[in-house]
């Protein structure tokens, strides 16, 4: 493989079942309107989530404004859901710690090549979720929401020097394998509980564990 940057994403990459967190902790933020906000809440994930231009930002003010709730209160209701919302995840990040290997992978890799993590994630909520696993060192950069995965792919292109093509980027979901199509570059899929990309055959090389990824390199 020709590689000369790779790119990780955060969820079901560096950290194991940080998706499974996400859905936990949007039910707790929105279960006072349980039973009004599911169909308001799928739109909001169809048009802002998987990657795509928008975060948990626009998710909530998108759910409170189609569930009715007075325009004045929802710059606060945002404010607050999406605090709550941060508070959960970070906890339940912290608890689970990266997945098996990954600072030794990332030191390995980081002596050859220049890392980044390109995350769907609020940017200021993903930052913090780096530093509090102990790998911001790693990472030349952290690029996460509300800008879509592709405008990130692109932002590193630029900043690195590197066309898109000498790029890998290290995904699991549908986001950025739409990324990877959108600015073609190299793509390796992590399969994980979430997408379940190991039980039928995948376009693209997979691994099961980022211990995996350096052998897939040389």
């Amino acid at each position: 493989m020709n590689v000369q940057v790779i790119v990780f994403d955060f969820d079901g990459v560096i950290v194991s079942h940080s998706e499974f967190f996400k859905e936990v902790a949007w039910l707790q933020v929105f279960a006072p309107y349980t039973g009004r906000y599911e169909a308001a809440f799928a739109e909001a994930r169809l048009m802002y989530g998987w990657g795509k231009k928008g975060d948990r930002f626009d998710i909530l003010r998108h759910v409170y404004e189609k569930i009715g709730e007075p325009a004045e209160l929802i710059p606060a209701l945002v404010e607050s859901g999406a605090r709550m919302f941060d508070v959960l995840v970070q906890k339940s990040i912290l608890e689970a710690g990266a997945v098996p290997g990954a600072a030794d992978v990332l030191a390995q890799l980081n002596s050859q090549y220049p890392l980044y993590i390109n995350s769907g994630t609020a940017q200021l909520a993903l930052a913090r979720s780096i530093q509090s696993l102990g790998l911001m060192s790693h990472f030349k950069g952290t690029l996460g929401g509300p800008t879509s995965k592709s405008e990130n792919m692109r932002t590193i292109s630029e900043q690195t020097s590197t066309g898109l093509d000498a790029i890998l980027l290290v995904g699991d979901s549908v986001g950025d394998t739409t990324a990877a199509l959108e600015t073609r570059c190299q793509f390796i899929g992590v399969a994980n509980e979430w997408n379940r990309w190991d039980r039928n055959p995948q376009t693209f090389p997979l691994i099961r564990d980022l211990r995996e990824l350096p052998g897939l390199l040389t």
